[in-house]
């Protein structure tokens, strides 16, 4: 910048052309390819820590709903025997077709949704 113009015809820099030559015949560097396997070291780490916390959600799921099961169904039989002992047979008649039809919308749903 001094005033000289050392570009060839072309407008090239013939010592840019050099270096560009140069590093173009030397070996091809690892620090990218060190960068790469990082990386997937990083990206193997989280897929792998976000597995495990699935399956620990899932055995927590799991360990809830076998300690809860029992409560559930004898909870679930109570009901049952209080409308058994306070309902009549008319409503007991009129009470199992909507539990029919509840039972069949939730069998349907769990159908579509998988």
């Amino acid at each position: 910048m001094n005033g000289h113009d050392r570009r060839d015809p072309q407008g090239l820099d013939p010592e840019l052309l050099q270096l560009f030559d140069a590093a173009s015949q030397q070996t091809p560097l690892t620090a990218p390819d060190e960068f790469v396997a990082a990386t997937l070291q990083q990206m193997r780490l989280g897929a792998r820590a976000r597995l495990i916390r699935r399956c620990v959600a899932v055995a927590v799921i799991l360990a809830l709903g076998a300690i809860l099961a029992p409560f559930i169904a004898a909870t679930t039989l109570d009901a049952v025997s209080w409308m058994m002992d306070h309902l009549t047979v008319t409503e007991m008649t009129l009470l199992s077709p909507l539990a029919c039809a509840c039972a069949a919308l939730l069998a349907w749903r769990i159908a579509h949704r998988t």
